[in-house]
């Protein structure tokens, strides 16, 4: 969750010091409503929940450091940074990293190219702890999509990228399944899952119930790693 960036206030209304101090409230507050109005699961919950403010380098990377421990389930749940671009940078840095049980990965470096995607063995993210890297330079994707099909239609040769984008989709739907239910999920396993994400989809009509709805105390379904082993939520 991103706070509202204070990069339009006025800045002979709004000193560095007023600014950390409301920043700071808003941050303190988020993280509060986070952890205080969201109904908890009947097991209990040892997420800590930290927020960032000042979405510089050197605060980007202690968020960074502070999601890479390893004692227990933490979260980010609230940023704030006196410029909107500097916010955006920061929050796409580290929305672009994972982090496992047993190691950490890069899935994204700047947008989607050039990725440079790299796997690291442990929740260190430096060179020497670097286990794989993709090869660089890294092809861009945009253009090699163009360059197939334009050498199809000059060559007089089919080009269908069926197969490949509904394998992609596959393995996008692996991660996201992995992630929720904390289990490890095979390509195999998951092109036979009969696990529906939204049930009945294709019967739906304008006046159909939603396929997600609000539980009982009034919020929606979490995921829930580790308890909910078999479905998302």
């Amino acid at each position: 969750m991103k706070l509202e960036s204070l990069a339009h206030a006025d800045p002979d209304h709004k000193t560095r010091r007023e600014f950390l101090k409301t920043s700071g409230k808003a941050a303190v507050g988020a993280a509060l409503v986070s952890a205080v109005t969201r109904p908890g699961y009947t097991a209990e919950d040892n997420t800590i929940r930290v927020a960032l403010v000042g979405c510089g380098g050197r605060g980007t990377g202690a968020a960074a450091n502070a999601l890479a421990t390893k004692s227990g389930p933490i979260k980010l749940v609230a940023m704030a940074d006196l410029f909107e671009e500097r916010l955006d940078r920061s929050y796409n840095a580290l929305a672009n990293d994972a982090h496992g049980t047993k190691g950490s990965a890069v899935i994204s470096t700047f947008m989607h190219t050039p990725a440079k995607c790299r796997i690291f063995k442990g929740h260190t993210i430096t060179r020497a702890d670097m286990a794989w890297a993709f090869p660089q330079p890294e092809p861009n994707p945009y253009e090699l999509e163009w360059a197939y099909l334009v050498e199809a239609i000059r060559q007089d040769k089919p080009c269908n990228e069926v197969k490949r984008g509904a394998e992609a989709a596959l393995v996008v739907a692996m991660g996201r399944k992995a992630v929720h239910t904390g289990q490890s999920v095979l390509f195999e396993e998951m092109l036979n899952d009969t696990n529906e994400f939204a049930p009945d989809v294709d019967k739906l009509t304008m006046n159909s119930p939603a396929p997600v709805r609000l539980s009982g105390n009034g919020v929606y379904p979490d995921p829930q790693p580790g308890r909910l082993k078999d479905r998302e939520y």
